[in-house]
């Protein structure tokens, strides 16, 4: 009969070995391997983790396990007792023990004896661990005939060796175990973060410690970093250099430098970094220990910037002019520099004997200077005074004193400074400022009364040019006048107060039986802008009236002929050399048929803008290409352009204001603009369309000034 190894022994040893492999297998660096097949799996049978000596056993690592066999124990093993012993774990949890045959991954045809043993918790089995035996040569064993008893004795002597070397090992495995156990507690208690990267310098595995200081998993780590290799986590190129050192000559290296945890905080971190040597002289892992040096690396700075600032002191004090002295905690003078000496030729000694007494509180000083200083001591808040005194060559100096207090830790008074600087030349200035303040405050004196002459010029003429526009309003043509003749809107824009453009409607009634009624409209840009262009807008709009409506002139070239004229005559251009003018848009409408009026067009540099409804079109009639008026006004003719245009067509008289309006970037509001435009609304109530064209005006000028006189005039048929 076979010898069989105690089960008792054999599934606490394997019992231990499993639990020690499953929570520490990436700190176990040193544990010997088993020629036994130990597994770990879920509770439905799926492989979590196997050893190496599953590999020996069966012939599979686990990376070929799951190439080939898949992770299920179902999928690899088909024999019924299997699956009756898994169940009977589950349900009963209580190790199992079964043998079953197999053929190995070389074709090899094998023999197991298996221990499955459940992992309960809470009263569940959330995990079974698997220790199977190569037990073919006790199967062959008990096929032979009585015959080969010798040979069975041989068989039992290689198992008891071969139980021998499991105790062996179980002894080895339990020393490993205590060392992993220190370890784990180490790993999982310290605030240190510790990281282990295999032999190729790739991040496998970071305790908890990792988290508390980053704030990352490891998963998260190493989703954010993409690549975890050592050397890719280190920017500095002087620790660059340290890690490969400590790769190329298997040594540990220690390095510094400032990271940023997952909570946007900046830590110093400090790092040791470990190569594990194997067996073999080769490295096996590495073992960094990250610190948190943030409060050592800000004690540094603290110390570096107080002594940055002490040697700065120490060369303000040697070289400034200025007195620097130094009073303890009671008032009394414990220390001046070179400057107090320069300023007022005393020593500390000459001075306290000079004083006769060492005490602030006792020297030369008038009651406010004494209330100031009384009140820095108690309310340790700074105070700024001034003083007159005398140096020891009996000079008289004004000196400004800054008397600071300084607080121990405790934060109650230790040290008072004062700085003295000698501020006699600010007092010069201070009587020479206020010599010069009484002589501004005369000539401002006369200043207002200048500014106040002028002011009242000003509002003068304000309240002129604005009477001006009074008159000015007066003779342009309101709109409910306009609109009872013919649906229209307005847009006048004076650049400044008054305006240098003008709008002028006429009416001629018919004064024949079969004569038609006539309506004039016209949009004039005079010469210059604000009160010039007003006193030429009058001339302008005197003269229409002159011409149509008490000498009956109707066609309308012939009306800005005569208007150039007028223009002549009232300026005596051709003797003064005045050069002003005007350019207009003039129109004529007269009934055509019911739904249709002619409309007879002259221009003198203003084109004429129509939209026709049916076609949607804009369509422009350019005016002749002078002006009117001038010193060099010649033979003055222009020509009648003639179009027919049915109900809903829209006419647009405007002067050049909108054209040439700019905005920030200083390009000009344009014809192709304003043409756009005048598409885009010619359907729409006219009313509306005039609410659009100063949107688009306001959003294209922006905060730019106006810049010249804007008009447009917008007649429905």
């Amino acid at each position: 009969m076979l010898l069989q190894i105690p089960e008792e022994i054999l599934q606490q040893k394997y019992d231990a070995f499993a639990e020690v492999e499953r929570d520490y297998e990436k700190l176990s660096i040193v544990a010997r391997e088993a020629n036994i097949a130990v597994a770990l799996m879920d509770n439905n049978g799926n492989y979590i983790w196997i050893n190496k000596g599953y590999n020996y056993v069966y012939g599979f690592t686990f990376e070929q396990l799951l190439t080939e066999r898949g992770l299920s124990i179902f999928g690899r093993f088909t024999d019924s007792s299997i699956k009756i012993a898994f169940s009977r774990c589950i349900l009963q949890k209580t190790t199992v023990s079964y043998e079953f045959a197999h053929i190995k991954r070389n074709g090899e045809k094998i023999w197991l004896q298996s221990i499955l043993t459940p992992v309960v918790k809470d009263g569940k089995v959330v995990q079974l661990i698997a220790i199977d035996s190569d037990i073919s040569s006790q199967k062959l064993a008990e096929a032979q005939t009585k015959e080969q008893a010798e040979m069975l004795g041989e068989a039992n002597v290689r198992l008891e060796e071969r139980q021998e070397e499991i105790l062996v090992q179980a002894a080895q495995l339990e020393t490993t175990n205590k060392e992993l156990e220190k370890l784990s507690i180490v790993a999982r208690e310290t605030d240190n973060a510790i990281l282990i990267f295999d032999e190729s310098g790739c991040l496998e595995w970071v305790n908890t410690g990792f988290t508390r200081l980053y704030g990352y998993t490891l998963s998260e780590y190493i989703s954010l970093k993409n690549d975890c290799h050592m050397l890719g986590m280190v920017n500095i190129p002087e620790n660059r250099e340290l890690v490969e050192r400590a790769i190329n000559e298997k040594m540990t290296i220690i390095y510094e430098y400032p990271t940023n945890t997952k909570f946007g905080d900046e830590i110093w971190i400090q790092t040791t970094l470990t190569p594990i040597i194997d067996v073999d002289g080769n490295i096996s892992k590495f073992v960094a220990i990250d610190s948190d040096i943030t409060k050592l690396k800000a004690a540094e700075f603290e110390i570096k910037k107080q002594r940055d600032e002490l040697e700065k002191l120490s060369i303000v004090a040697s070289k400034t002019d200025n007195a620097i002295a130094i009073y303890d905690d009671g008032g009394n003078l414990e220390w001046v520099n070179a400057g107090f000496t320069r300023l007022y030729g005393y020593t500390m000694e000459r001075f306290i004997e000079k004083a006769g007494s060492r005490n602030i509180s006792d020297f030369r000083f008038n009651p406010s200077v004494r209330a100031l200083i009384k009140n820095c001591m108690n309310n340790l808040k700074s105070v700024t005074f001034e003083s007159p005194t005398q140096t020891l060559w009996g000079n008289e100096v004004w000196i400004q004193t800054t008397l600071t207090p300084i607080l121990n830790r405790n934060g109650n008074l230790h040290k008072l400074i004062a700085i003295d600087s000698n501020i006699n030349k600010l007092k010069e200035a201070e009587a020479e400022i206020r010599q010069q303040s009484e002589e501004i405050e005369s000539q401002r004196d006369e200043l207002e009364l200048k500014s106040k002459q002028l002011q009242q010029q000003n509002d003068n003429i304000l309240s002129s040019i604005r009477y001006a526009q009074t008159i000015q309003s007066a003779i342009l043509p309101s709109e409910s006048h306009l609109n009872s003749f013919f649906k229209t809107f307005v847009i006048y824009r004076p650049k400044d107060i008054v305006s240098g453009d003008f709008y002028w409607f006429s009416y001629y009634p018919a004064f024949e039986e079969n004569g038609k009624d006539k309506y004039f409209f016209a949009a004039v840009d005079c010469t210059g802008h604000g009160v010039p262009g007003a006193f030429m807008s009058l001339i302008g709009h005197r003269l229409l009236n002159e011409i149509v409506n008490e000498k009956h002139i109707d066609d309308p070239a012939t009306i800005l002929e005569f208007l150039g004229m007028g223009i002549q005559i009232s300026l005596n251009q051709l003797e003064s050399g005045n050069d002003d003018g005007m350019d207009v848009c003039l129109c004529l409408l007269e009934n055509e048929s019911e739904n249709a009026f002619r409309i007879t067009f002259a221009g003198a540099k203003r084109p004429l803008f129509y939209f026709q409804h049916s076609t949607n079109q804009i369509h422009t009639i350019k005016g002749d290409s002078k002006g009117i008026g001038g010193k060099y006004y010649e033979e003055m003719s222009f020509m009648n352009k003639i179009l027919i245009l049915e109900k809903n067509d829209v006419l647009y008289l405007t002067t050049d204001g909108i054209i040439d309006q700019n905005n920030a970037e200083r390009r000009r509001y344009g014809t192709n603009r304003l043409v756009e435009k005048f598409i885009s609304i010619g359907n729409l109530p006219l009313e509306k369309q005039k609410i659009e064209i100063e949107n688009d005006l306001n959003s294209f000028q922006g905060k730019e000034h106006q810049r010249d006189d804007i008009t447009i005039l917008g007649i429905k048929i």
